[in-house]
């Protein structure tokens, strides 16, 4: 009689709760994965913002090597693919995005000097992010 009860109440016990835990860890193994995804997506975006900036400071080395004027090296950023040139008054304002996903993407700012023969650094990264279109 009653261990019978006892037995089929601890049996359905052990069943609900490994139910509750094969559950938790399917949740926690898609989670793992969406973040092993979005991990990939960063690091692919952060390769391509660094081949870009080689470019850039390929374009910035040219023109300090061979006293490019600033209308020619503001021509040869412009020319490279994605990248927007701001005219600023002492410096010039590079951007790039390169996409993560369809929602996310890495925002890249640069600042220029305009006068890059007195050495020094050919640009400083002021921005390195990653942003959201949220509409």
């Amino acid at each position: 009689g009653s261990t019978s009860i006892i037995m089929i109440f601890v049996v359905l016990c052990l069943t609900a709760f490994s139910i509750l835990s094969f559950s938790s860890s399917d949740v926690g193994n898609k989670m793992a994965n969406k973040t092993k995804e979005q991990t990939v997506h960063f690091y692919e975006a952060e390769s391509k913002a660094t081949l870009t900036l080689q470019k850039i400071d390929e374009v910035l080395y040219s023109a300090v090597k061979n006293h490019t004027d600033n209308k020619a090296m503001i021509t040869s950023l412009s020319n490279i693919y994605g990248v927007k040139v701001f005219n600023q008054t002492d410096f010039l304002t590079v951007s790039y995005n390169v996409p993560i996903t369809d929602t996310r993407y890495l925002a890249v700012e640069l600042k220029v000097p305009l006068d890059l023969s007195q050495g020094g650094k050919r640009f400083e990264i002021t921005k390195w992010s990653s942003a959201s279109d949220l509409y």
